[in-house]
């Protein structure tokens, strides 16, 4: 169970640090601000836009959030591996 707790929080705190490191915020320049990584999940459009957006227009992508928060799992559980051995390494000395 505290395993999976930490998978957990992991998983959120690398998904918080890569949807903010990567978000292109250029609403100020009249642009869009786009958050996600790999794939935009979420289009906040601003500015000048052409065409401008209408309600019609879709900013958020459910699929790619998936796809976001399973990259975000995947490097948790990498960096909980790398993390094990390393211990392992130290406690064995």
């Amino acid at each position: 169970m505290k395993k999976l707790i930490v998978l957990f929080l992991l998983t959120i705190i690398i998904f918080t640090i890569l949807t903010y490191s990567t978000a292109s915020l250029q609403m100020k320049v009249d642009g869009n601000d786009m958050y996600g990584f790999p794939a935009s999940f979420y289009v906040l459009y601003g500015g000048m836009v052409a065409p401008a957006p209408t309600s019609e227009m879709t900013n958020f992508v459910f699929l790619n959030l998936i796809l976001d928060i399973a990259v975000a799992f995947i490097l948790a559980v990498i960096v909980l591996m790398f993390y094990k051995k390393v211990t392992k390494k130290f406690v064995k000395k």
